[in-house]
């Protein structure tokens, strides 16, 4: 009879901000939900590690720090541009490393 070892779950999700809208709160629920098993669960925000909805202290969630200046608008969307660019390097790099089953 083989024995049934069950494997850690990886998952990883990304948004811009942890903020008090709708999709960050089923993220939250759906991390919570998650984290309560045998998973690893981590939240990337683009901005702060910080979450405006409570997350199991097994959540792990860590900010990029990319910031939109809100004064001009072509200063504004010249850093949309570069935040966004610089983004899809540090979501890449961090897949690469924390090496999730799911990216959400």
């Amino acid at each position: 009879m083989t024995e049934n070892v069950c494997c850690k779950n990886k998952y990883l999700f990304i948004i811009p901000r942890m903020g008090n809208g709708g999709a960050e709160r089923v993220m939250a629920t759906l991390a919570n939900e998650l984290s309560s098993g045998n998973n690893e669960v981590l939240i990337l925000s683009l901005t702060t590690n910080e979450s405006f909805y409570d997350l199991n202290d097994n959540v792990e969630i860590i900010g990029a720090g990319y910031e939109v200046s809100r004064n001009n608008k072509v200063i504004r969307s010249i850093n949309m541009l570069v935040n966004g660019i610089k983004s899809l390097f540090y979501i890449r790099r961090t897949i690469k490393e924390w090496n999730p089953n799911t990216v959400i």
